[in-house]
Protein backbone atom coordinates (compact mmCIF):
# COMPACT_ATOMS: atom_id res chain seq x y z
CA UNK A 1 0.00 0.00 0.00
CA UNK A 2 1.22 3.41 -0.72
CA UNK A 3 2.32 5.32 1.80
CA UNK A 4 0.10 8.35 2.67
CA UNK A 5 -0.11 10.52 6.14
CA UNK A 6 -1.53 13.70 7.66
CA UNK A 7 0.80 16.36 8.57
CA UNK A 8 0.46 19.77 9.60
CA UNK A 9 2.62 22.89 9.56
CA UNK A 10 2.64 25.57 12.47
CA UNK A 11 3.61 28.82 13.56
CA UNK A 12 3.01 31.30 16.28
CA UNK A 13 -0.29 32.42 14.04
CA UNK A 14 -1.39 28.89 15.59
CA UNK A 15 -1.27 30.00 19.15
CA UNK A 16 -0.84 28.05 22.00
CA UNK A 17 -1.23 23.94 20.78
CA UNK A 18 -2.53 20.91 23.08
CA UNK A 19 -0.16 18.68 21.05
CA UNK A 20 -1.16 15.43 22.86
CA UNK A 21 -4.66 16.16 21.28
CA UNK A 22 -3.17 16.69 18.03
CA UNK A 23 -1.15 13.39 18.32
CA UNK A 24 -4.63 11.56 19.63
CA UNK A 25 -6.64 12.74 16.18
CA UNK A 26 -4.74 10.53 13.86
CA UNK A 27 -2.42 13.68 12.60
CA UNK A 28 0.90 11.65 11.88
CA UNK A 29 3.53 14.91 12.26
CA UNK A 30 4.36 18.39 12.21
CA UNK A 31 6.35 20.69 10.33
CA UNK A 32 7.17 23.82 12.34
CA UNK A 33 8.24 27.10 11.57
CA UNK A 34 11.66 27.58 12.99
CA UNK A 35 11.48 31.42 12.08
CA UNK A 36 12.49 33.73 8.94
CA UNK A 37 14.57 36.50 7.55
CA UNK A 38 18.48 37.09 8.08
CA UNK A 39 18.50 37.59 11.93
CA UNK A 40 18.64 34.66 14.67
CA UNK A 41 16.25 37.14 16.60
CA UNK A 42 13.29 36.56 14.11
CA UNK A 43 13.08 33.07 15.45
CA UNK A 44 9.20 31.94 15.66
CA UNK A 45 8.19 32.94 19.35
CA UNK A 46 6.29 29.27 19.71
CA UNK A 47 9.11 27.18 17.72
CA UNK A 48 10.86 25.83 21.57
CA UNK A 49 7.34 25.71 22.39
CA UNK A 50 6.27 23.34 19.85
CA UNK A 51 9.13 21.18 19.66
CA UNK A 52 8.72 20.35 22.98
CA UNK A 53 5.57 19.72 22.54
CA UNK A 54 5.50 17.31 19.55
CA UNK A 55 8.59 15.96 20.25
CA UNK A 56 6.93 14.97 23.91
CA UNK A 57 3.70 14.15 21.85
CA UNK A 58 5.81 11.48 20.28
CA UNK A 59 5.02 13.61 16.50
CA UNK A 60 7.74 13.52 13.79
CA UNK A 61 8.95 16.88 13.37
CA UNK A 62 10.55 19.06 10.98
CA UNK A 63 10.99 22.41 10.31
CA UNK A 64 10.71 25.52 7.91
CA UNK A 65 12.52 28.81 7.57
CA UNK A 66 10.77 31.33 5.52
CA UNK A 67 12.58 33.41 3.09
CA UNK A 68 12.97 37.10 1.73
CA UNK A 69 16.53 36.71 0.94
CA UNK A 70 16.78 38.40 -2.86
CA UNK A 71 20.29 37.25 -3.24
CA UNK A 72 22.43 34.19 -2.47
CA UNK A 73 24.62 36.14 0.06
CA UNK A 74 21.15 36.81 2.05
CA UNK A 75 20.18 33.35 1.68
CA UNK A 76 23.37 32.40 3.32
CA UNK A 77 23.09 34.62 5.92
CA UNK A 78 19.33 33.08 6.64
CA UNK A 79 20.97 29.08 6.57
CA UNK A 80 23.03 30.17 9.52
CA UNK A 81 20.62 32.14 11.48
CA UNK A 82 18.19 28.46 10.73
CA UNK A 83 20.79 26.91 11.71
CA UNK A 84 21.64 28.72 15.05
CA UNK A 85 18.03 28.47 16.19
CA UNK A 86 17.75 24.83 15.92
CA UNK A 87 20.86 24.46 17.92
CA UNK A 88 20.96 21.08 16.54
CA UNK A 89 17.37 20.01 17.59
CA UNK A 90 16.94 16.74 16.41
CA UNK A 91 14.50 16.56 12.88
CA UNK A 92 12.66 13.70 11.96
CA UNK A 93 10.85 15.19 9.01
CA UNK A 94 13.09 17.55 6.53
CA UNK A 95 14.20 21.06 7.22
CA UNK A 96 12.42 23.13 4.56
CA UNK A 97 13.59 26.31 2.58
CA UNK A 98 10.29 28.20 2.16
CA UNK A 99 10.55 30.86 -1.09
CA UNK A 100 6.96 32.21 -2.04
CA UNK A 101 8.26 35.96 -1.96
CA UNK A 102 7.21 38.11 -5.57
CA UNK A 103 9.63 40.44 -4.28
CA UNK A 104 12.60 38.06 -4.76
CA UNK A 105 13.95 38.23 -8.58
CA UNK A 106 12.90 35.91 -10.43
CA UNK A 107 16.51 35.42 -11.90
CA UNK A 108 18.10 34.81 -8.10
CA UNK A 109 15.03 32.48 -6.93
CA UNK A 110 17.12 29.22 -8.09
CA UNK A 111 20.72 30.58 -6.91
CA UNK A 112 19.15 31.95 -3.49
CA UNK A 113 17.71 28.34 -2.99
CA UNK A 114 21.02 26.73 -3.96
CA UNK A 115 22.94 29.16 -1.51
CA UNK A 116 20.32 28.30 1.38
CA UNK A 117 20.55 24.36 0.76
CA UNK A 118 24.59 24.53 0.56
CA UNK A 119 24.86 26.35 3.95
CA UNK A 120 22.90 23.77 5.92
CA UNK A 121 24.47 20.80 4.13
CA UNK A 122 28.03 22.15 4.73
CA UNK A 123 26.78 22.50 8.48
CA UNK A 124 24.62 20.03 9.39
CA UNK A 125 22.84 16.35 8.79
CA UNK A 126 19.29 17.34 8.14
CA UNK A 127 17.51 16.40 5.03
CA UNK A 128 17.15 19.88 3.11
CA UNK A 129 13.54 20.42 1.18
CA UNK A 130 12.53 22.99 -0.72
CA UNK A 131 8.61 24.02 -0.26
CA UNK A 132 6.94 26.83 -2.47
CA UNK A 133 3.30 27.04 -4.59
CA UNK A 134 2.70 25.92 -8.22
CA UNK A 135 2.34 29.11 -9.54
CA UNK A 136 5.87 29.96 -8.35
CA UNK A 137 7.65 27.01 -10.18
CA UNK A 138 8.11 28.49 -13.78
CA UNK A 139 10.61 30.94 -12.37
CA UNK A 140 12.67 28.34 -11.20
CA UNK A 141 15.27 25.68 -12.53
CA UNK A 142 13.67 22.66 -11.14
CA UNK A 143 16.60 20.00 -12.53
CA UNK A 144 18.49 22.13 -10.38
CA UNK A 145 16.53 22.23 -7.17
CA UNK A 146 15.66 18.67 -7.27
CA UNK A 147 19.22 17.88 -8.15
CA UNK A 148 20.48 20.12 -4.93
CA UNK A 149 17.12 19.25 -2.44
CA UNK A 150 16.19 16.02 -0.80
CA UNK A 151 12.27 16.15 -1.48
CA UNK A 152 9.81 19.28 -2.74
CA UNK A 153 7.14 19.89 -0.62
CA UNK A 154 4.33 22.05 -3.43
CA UNK A 155 1.56 23.73 -2.18
CA UNK A 156 -1.45 23.98 -4.43
CA UNK A 157 -5.40 23.99 -3.18
CA UNK A 158 -7.10 23.52 -6.35
CA UNK A 159 -9.38 20.68 -6.27
CA UNK A 160 -7.34 19.60 -9.92
CA UNK A 161 -3.96 20.72 -8.40
CA UNK A 162 -0.69 20.33 -10.89
CA UNK A 163 0.56 16.84 -10.74
CA UNK A 164 3.65 17.20 -13.19
CA UNK A 165 5.47 18.61 -10.39
CA UNK A 166 7.21 16.29 -7.94
CA UNK A 167 6.38 16.21 -4.20
CA UNK A 168 6.59 14.10 -1.30
CA UNK A 169 4.19 16.42 0.44
CA UNK A 170 1.22 18.27 -1.06
CA UNK A 171 0.11 21.09 1.01
CA UNK A 172 -3.90 20.85 0.20
CA UNK A 173 -5.59 23.78 2.25
CA UNK A 174 -5.14 25.86 4.43
CA UNK A 175 -8.55 25.98 6.22
CA UNK A 176 -7.62 22.79 8.30
CA UNK A 177 -9.38 21.70 11.29
CA UNK A 178 -7.39 19.43 13.93
CA UNK A 179 -8.59 18.81 17.35
CA UNK A 180 -6.07 21.03 19.94
CA UNK A 181 -5.84 23.54 17.48
CA UNK A 182 -7.86 26.88 17.88
CA UNK A 183 -8.49 28.14 14.49
CA UNK A 184 -7.41 27.01 10.99
CA UNK A 185 -3.97 25.15 10.24
CA UNK A 186 -2.09 24.14 6.84
CA UNK A 187 -3.18 20.59 6.20
CA UNK A 188 -0.64 18.18 4.05
CA UNK A 189 -0.58 14.85 3.01
CA UNK A 190 2.30 13.07 3.24
CA UNK A 191 3.55 10.04 0.51
CA UNK A 192 7.35 9.68 1.68
CA UNK A 193 7.97 7.53 4.50
CA UNK A 194 11.13 9.45 5.97
CA UNK A 195 11.57 7.60 8.94
CA UNK A 196 11.41 4.22 7.08
CA UNK A 197 14.44 5.76 5.42
CA UNK A 198 16.48 6.84 8.25
CA UNK A 199 16.03 3.45 9.78
CA UNK A 200 17.04 1.76 6.38
CA UNK A 201 19.66 4.02 6.16
CA UNK A 202 20.71 2.53 10.18
CA UNK A 203 20.77 -1.11 9.20
CA UNK A 204 24.06 -2.47 8.83
CA UNK A 205 23.37 -5.22 5.92
CA UNK A 206 27.25 -6.14 5.91
CA UNK A 207 26.51 -9.75 7.14
CA UNK A 208 24.61 -12.78 6.13
CA UNK A 209 23.52 -14.20 8.96
CA UNK A 210 21.87 -12.20 12.02
CA UNK A 211 21.43 -12.75 15.89
CA UNK A 212 17.67 -11.68 16.20
CA UNK A 213 16.56 -10.66 20.24
CA UNK A 214 16.12 -11.31 22.86
CA UNK A 215 12.72 -12.58 21.60
CA UNK A 216 10.12 -13.62 23.38
CA UNK A 217 7.61 -17.25 22.35
CA UNK A 218 5.45 -14.93 20.38
CA UNK A 219 8.40 -13.36 18.73
CA UNK A 220 10.43 -16.11 18.10
CA UNK A 221 7.67 -17.61 15.97
CA UNK A 222 7.05 -14.79 14.22
CA UNK A 223 10.31 -13.82 13.35
CA UNK A 224 10.67 -18.14 12.57
CA UNK A 225 7.94 -17.95 9.75
CA UNK A 226 8.77 -14.58 8.42
CA UNK A 227 12.60 -16.47 7.57
CA UNK A 228 10.25 -19.44 6.15
CA UNK A 229 8.43 -17.07 4.17
CA UNK A 230 11.66 -16.00 2.63
CA UNK A 231 13.17 -19.01 2.23
CA UNK A 232 15.87 -18.35 4.76
CA UNK A 233 16.93 -20.76 7.31
CA UNK A 234 17.29 -20.11 11.12
CA UNK A 235 17.69 -22.09 14.47
CA UNK A 236 17.32 -21.27 18.07
CA UNK A 237 20.34 -19.87 20.54
CA UNK A 238 18.06 -19.92 23.72
CA UNK A 239 16.74 -16.02 23.95
CA UNK A 240 17.84 -15.70 20.69
CA UNK A 241 16.71 -16.92 17.21
CA UNK A 242 20.03 -16.88 14.24
CA UNK A 243 18.68 -16.07 11.14
CA UNK A 244 20.83 -16.63 7.72
CA UNK A 245 22.38 -16.77 5.65
CA UNK A 246 20.49 -13.74 3.68
CA UNK A 247 20.77 -12.32 0.48
CA UNK A 248 21.21 -7.98 0.46
CA UNK A 249 17.47 -7.44 -0.28
CA UNK A 250 16.57 -10.44 2.56
CA UNK A 251 18.46 -8.91 4.77
CA UNK A 252 16.75 -5.44 4.75
CA UNK A 253 13.24 -7.09 5.03
CA UNK A 254 14.76 -9.19 7.88
CA UNK A 255 16.29 -6.07 9.83
CA UNK A 256 12.88 -3.99 8.87
CA UNK A 257 11.13 -6.97 10.68
CA UNK A 258 12.97 -7.48 13.95
CA UNK A 259 12.52 -3.18 13.93
CA UNK A 260 9.18 -3.37 13.96
CA UNK A 261 9.12 -6.26 16.28
CA UNK A 262 11.78 -3.87 18.72
CA UNK A 263 14.15 -6.26 18.64
CA UNK A 264 17.58 -6.03 18.74
CA UNK A 265 19.63 -7.57 15.51
CA UNK A 266 23.15 -8.42 15.52
CA UNK A 267 24.99 -9.39 12.41
CA UNK A 268 26.98 -12.64 13.07
CA UNK A 269 30.44 -13.09 11.00
CA UNK A 270 31.11 -16.43 9.78
CA UNK A 271 34.07 -18.36 11.42
CA UNK A 272 37.09 -18.87 9.99
CA UNK A 273 38.20 -22.82 8.50
CA UNK A 274 41.48 -23.05 10.25
CA UNK A 275 44.75 -22.88 7.21
CA UNK A 276 45.24 -26.35 6.26
CA UNK A 277 49.09 -27.45 6.68
CA UNK A 278 50.92 -27.25 3.38
CA UNK A 279 52.79 -30.13 3.18
CA UNK A 280 52.86 -33.88 5.01
CA UNK A 281 51.25 -34.18 8.06
CA UNK A 282 50.64 -30.72 9.20
CA UNK A 283 54.61 -30.11 9.04
CA UNK A 284 56.19 -26.57 7.77
CA UNK A 285 58.25 -26.90 4.90
CA UNK A 286 61.91 -26.23 4.92
CA UNK A 287 62.68 -22.61 4.99
CA UNK A 288 59.20 -21.29 5.51
CA UNK A 289 59.54 -20.95 9.21
CA UNK A 290 60.81 -17.96 11.22
CA UNK A 291 62.38 -14.94 9.28
CA UNK A 292 61.49 -13.84 6.22
CA UNK A 293 64.24 -14.70 4.36
CA UNK A 294 63.51 -18.54 4.72
CA UNK A 295 66.53 -19.10 6.88
CA UNK A 296 65.14 -21.12 10.16
CA UNK A 297 65.70 -19.51 13.70
CA UNK A 298 69.30 -20.29 14.80
CA UNK A 299 70.69 -20.67 11.46
CA UNK A 300 71.08 -17.47 10.41
CA UNK A 301 74.69 -18.48 9.01
CA UNK A 302 73.59 -21.91 7.95
CA UNK A 303 74.64 -22.30 3.67
CA UNK A 304 71.68 -24.53 3.07
CA UNK A 305 73.26 -27.97 3.81
CA UNK A 306 72.66 -27.18 7.50
CA UNK A 307 76.22 -26.94 8.41
CA UNK A 308 77.70 -23.65 9.82
CA UNK A 309 79.31 -20.87 7.48
CA UNK A 310 83.39 -20.60 8.76
CA UNK A 311 84.74 -17.45 7.55
CA UNK A 312 88.91 -17.65 7.11
CA UNK A 313 90.89 -14.80 8.42
CA UNK A 314 94.23 -13.70 6.76
CA UNK A 315 96.70 -11.02 7.44
CA UNK A 316 94.53 -9.83 10.17
CA UNK A 317 96.20 -8.69 13.48
CA UNK A 318 95.40 -10.39 16.39
CA UNK A 319 93.45 -7.43 18.34
CA UNK A 320 91.12 -7.47 14.85
CA UNK A 321 91.32 -11.47 14.65
CA UNK A 322 89.51 -11.13 18.53
CA UNK A 323 87.25 -8.25 17.21
CA UNK A 324 86.10 -10.38 14.09
CA UNK A 325 85.83 -14.19 16.50
CA UNK A 326 83.52 -11.80 19.03
CA UNK A 327 81.11 -10.62 16.07
CA UNK A 328 81.37 -14.07 14.29
CA UNK A 329 80.28 -15.89 17.53
CA UNK A 330 76.99 -13.43 17.26
CA UNK A 331 76.27 -14.28 13.73
CA UNK A 332 76.49 -18.25 14.42
CA UNK A 333 79.81 -18.05 12.00
CA UNK A 334 82.81 -20.25 12.81
CA UNK A 335 86.11 -19.30 12.47
CA UNK A 336 89.73 -20.39 11.09
CA UNK A 337 92.95 -18.31 10.94
CA UNK A 338 94.70 -18.63 7.58
CA UNK A 339 97.62 -17.76 6.69
CA UNK A 340 99.05 -14.00 6.19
Amino acid sequence: MPFEQQVIDVSVYQGEIDWPRVAGSGIYGAVLRAGYGREVSQEDRMFRQNYAGTVGAGLPVGAYWFSYAKYPADAEKEARACLEVLAGRELALPLYFDQEENSIPAAQRTLCALAFCRVIRENSGYRVGYYSYTSYFPSLDLAAIQSAFDTIWLADYRANYDKTIPRDMHQYTSNGSVPGISGRVDMNRLFRDFLGEEKEEEMDLSFDTYRIGPVSEGDRRAMAAFAEGLGIGYSHEGDYILIGPASLGDRKQLLAKAQSLGLGAEGVAPQEEPDEPSTGEGEPEEGTEGSSDGQNPGESGSDGSGEKTTLTLTGASPAQAELVKALAGLWGLGVKEGGK
